[in-house]
Formats: structure tokens, sequence, C-alpha cells
């Protein structure tokens, strides 16, 4: 009986200890693409919430990275103006949204911006 409940407690152990690897294990940070060409990634850190794409005023993407701005449930876009220049930002919720192939749909929003851009000008 002794050793009964020894190894029945080295088995609970067990399992308790195999269960909190799996679950320990798993990863929520995001992921998000660092290069201009939308090529690399990286884990980002826990306080980072969304993925950005930066675009210059000809709506080419100039950066990618993790981003601290709260969370999006769809893509949003926010034009920054300065005396010389002017950019956007466009943020994403998801792993790896911020992708080559999401470009496309951000290139919308800078034909917007050169509109409003000339308007300005």
């Amino acid at each position: 009986m002794v050793v009964q409940q020894c190894c029945s407690h080295n088995l609970a152990f067990f399992i308790l200890l195999l269960f909190t690897s799996f679950t320990n294990s798993k990863d929520t940070r995001l992921k998000c693409y660092t290069d201009k060409l939308g090529l690399k990634y990286t884990w980002c850190q826990k306080n980072m919430k969304t993925c950005y794409t930066k675009l210059d005023q000809k709506g080419l993407v100039v950066g990618r990275g993790c981003s601290s701005r709260p969370g999006v449930f769809h893509t949003q876009c926010d034009s920054h103006f300065g005396s010389d220049h002017s950019e956007m930002f466009c943020y994403c919720s998801y792993s790896l949204c911020n992708s080559s192939e999401g470009t496309v749909h951000f290139q919308q929003y800078s034909t917007l911006l050169a509109v409003i851009l000339s308007l300005l000008l």
C-alpha cells in the first residue's frame, strides 16, 4: 500500500509537470515582419499588441515592425503630416499581418494620401 501511494503521487506529479510544460511552451506573442520587403519577422515583446507598416508619401513601404499601439479588429491607418514630408502608419493585430501581400491593401490608402497632399500643396 505504501508503494502504491508513492507511485500514484509520482504519476500525478509527472502528469502535472507534463501539462504545465505544454501550456507554458505555447507562445502567445505576436509575430511581425521587420524588413521593407516583408521577408524577415520577429517575435514581438509581450507589451507589443500590433504590427505596423510605414509608408512614405509615394506609398512605398519604408518600414515594418512591432508596435505597442492597442489592438485593432481590422487594418487601421493613420497619416502624419510634417512641413516637408508625410507618412502613413498602418496597424493590424494578428501574427504576420504586415506582410508584403498586405501592402497592396495599404497602397489604396497611399493613393488617398497622395490626393490629399496634392490638395494641400
